[in-house]
């Protein structure tokens, strides 16, 4: 009799691995600790489900090798995703949501489901698991995984009661620790580690910068389309554009997010991190030195409060002028006079670069993904089969493999369970 394949975790890696396990003609049984599958998917691209993006290659991928700007170009990180993306890429992943019958939707590059709605894609993965004849254990919590022998003992509560499996085909696929409320706890991290396998430990990436900068209260509720640079050890690390968010003890925003990585593996936050907030990334210190003098020569009696108001928020007009010791009611012509070149050029530098010192992020319940996962050096990258464990296969967030905002993420959980859903059955044959 044919062996079964056990999927621990039915999220998007797992019923992926268990679609392509299953049209290849094997018998799969999934185990989820939820009481519903693809709980967190409905989470995803607020609530839209961003399922990928049309801008792909390696290059929106890390790994906890890298670990800074002189590792951001990693090789074997980079050769690794290649080899995963060469057998199921973005083009694979529009395909098969279109063989499910979804329509999608192309905005900005961001492909979405058409009717924007994340419960047609959870829905679509596990009707099509029901019509391959998976087999699901719902509230199923895995407790121990052993190696014994040519197999792999599962020890789980399953109906109130602890019940042990045996396989020789077993696919971890139970996410990271991001978003614990949907039971993404990253506990399988820990089984997979006492089993051997060796580990970066989770981290949260794709979250928000925390600082204790006291006149981040004054910004509060501030939203500014503009730049972020992460500086460690004054050293520049990386930068991004976008819409940047301000809260009290926060600086967030998809920009933020991207950066976020680098701030997370390593701890780096500690390590003299600094972000620098351009509030005019298309323009130059010169630039913007030009369109203030110009609107002072223009109306030269206007207060600086006025000046300022049609090129950045109130708030950080108030904050910028105080900070430099200006009243907000001094005529711009008396700010432009020589006597005040010093403060002239502090307030460019300010709306170009206001720096805010990072003292954390915030956590888990707060983060999109997880850094870390197991090593890289562990795992084929054509079966994302573990190397010292035959039969044993990890894809999805338990990968040391995390991406930036914009589906790719997701991305991965469909090339990564694709890969070890299909190659399982391969060697069941």
């Amino acid at each position: 009799m044919q062996d079964s394949i056990y999927i621990l975790g039915a999220g998007a890696s797992g019923m992926m691995a268990a679609i392509s396990a299953a049209k290849n003609g094997a018998s799969v049984v999934l185990m989820e600790a939820n009481k519903e599958a693809g709980k967190k998917i409905l989470m995803t691209g607020n609530g839209r489900c961003n399922i990928t993006n049309q801008i792909f290659s390696n290059q929106q991928y890390f790994s906890s090798r890298m670990k800074d700007l002189s590792s951001i170009d990693d090789t074997y990180t980079k050769d690794f995703l290649n080899q995963v993306f060469s057998q199921f890429a973005m083009e694979d992943t529009l395909s098969f949501f279109h063989e499910l019958g979804i329509l999608t939707k192309n905005i900005d590059g961001y492909y979405y489901p058409r009717n924007l709605q994340a419960k047609t894609i959870q829905t679509a993965l596990y009707e099509e698991c029901k019509r391959l004849g998976v087999r699901f254990l719902f509230d199923c919590k895995v407790k121990k995984i052993e190696k014994v022998m040519d197999t792999y003992r599962i020890e789980a509560i399953y109906g109130g009661k602890r019940t042990s499996y045996l396989t020789s085909k077993l696919i971890v696929a139970c996410g990271g620790a991001s978003y614990p409320n949907t039971g993404s706890d990253g506990y399988a991290l820990n089984l997979l580690g006492k089993l051997g396998l060796p580990f970066y430990p989770f981290k949260p990436s794709l979250t928000a910068a925390k600082s204790m900068d006291g006149f981040l209260k004054a910004l509060k509720g501030l939203r500014i389309n503009g730049g972020v640079k992460l500086y460690l050890e004054d050293r520049l690390i990386c930068e991004e554009e976008g819409q940047i968010q301000f809260l009290e003890n926060e600086v967030s925003g998809i920009p933020v997010f991207q950066i976020s990585h680098f701030l997370s593996v390593e701890d780096n936050y500690q390590k003299k991190a600094i972000l620098r907030i351009d509030f005019f990334p298309e323009l130059g210190e010169d630039d913007l030195w030009e369109i203030l003098a110009g609107n002072a020569m223009k109306r030269p009696n206007q207060s600086m409060k006025q000046l300022l108001c049609g090129l950045i928020p109130d708030k950080a007009a108030k904050l910028f002028l105080n900070g430099i010791g200006l009243s907000e009611e001094m005529p711009s012509k008396e700010f432009f006079k020589d006597q005040n070149r010093e403060k002239q050029l502090l307030l460019i530098a300010l709306m170009k670069g206001l720096s805010i010192k990072v003292c954390g992020l915030r956590d888990f319940s707060g983060a999109q993904v997880s850094l870390g996962g197991v090593l890289l050096t562990e795992i084929c990258p054509k079966t994302m089969e573990c190397n010292s464990y035959p039969g044993l296969y990890v894809c999805g967030e338990l990968v040391d493999i995390d991406g930036i905002c914009g589906g790719y993420n997701l991305q991965w959980a469909w090339s990564s369970g694709y890969l070890a859903g299909i190659s399982a059955a391969n060697t069941c044959k």
